[in-house]
């Protein structure tokens, strides 16, 4: 049995040490329960987490964060540390913006940084989008330092475009946004 979010999916009875299973989504989490039957006898279910495979997103994409475990990040975004001064601690990773006194939100939750170094990068990528149509990228932002400067970047197959760099803030979000109409056609990461 393949369950998603607790809910049953697939339910199948197998004579084999093996299945396959089709149509489940792309980049979702499901858990598989198996248990075994012999005659009368019946064993306790024994579950196993899993995560398909990250596939391309079709617009429109929303991410709220709002069913993503705290501190971590969603499914099949990437969120790597580009320079060798930083270390995990300085990843994204989602917050409840009520543990930070200077960010309060009516927003609820937001992918998070701590910046405490100026000569490191680290980056948070969405997965695969096809803009197949007119898009534009839009998010809220808050900074609180000088020193704080978020580069919002397009990567698609041949290159890497800057849409722009955010800075200071002052303790206030702000909205961005970015037209994606010139990336039209394209498998992009933002």
């Amino acid at each position: 049995e393949i369950l998603q979010a607790g809910i049953s999916v697939v339910s199948m009875t197998v004579n084999a040490t093996t299945a396959t299973f089709t149509n489940l989504q792309a980049s979702t989490a499901y858990e598989a329960r198996v248990r075994g039957v012999y005659g009368d006898e019946v064993s306790a279910w024994v579950t196993v987490n899993f995560n398909t495979n990250c596939g391309v997103v079709y617009p429109p994409f929303v991410e709220t964060f709002e069913n993503v475990q705290l501190s971590s990040i969603p499914l099949c975004w990437d969120n790597s540390t580009v320079s060798s001064l930083l270390d995990n601690m300085y990843n994204w990773a989602v917050y409840q913006p009520e543990e930070y006194s200077y960010i309060t939100t009516e927003y609820g939750r937001c992918a998070r940084i701590q910046c405490a170094s100026t000569s490191g990068h680290s980056m948070l990528m969405t997965p695969s989008l096809s803009l197949n149509g007119d898009y534009s990228l839009s998010f809220k932002y808050v900074s609180s330092s000088a020193n704080e400067k978020l580069k919002v970047v397009v990567v698609y197959d041949g290159g890497a475009d800057t849409l722009g760099t955010l800075g200071n803030t002052e303790h206030v979000w702000e909205t961005a946004r970015y037209d994606l109409s010139s990336y039209k056609g394209k498998v992009v990461k933002l």
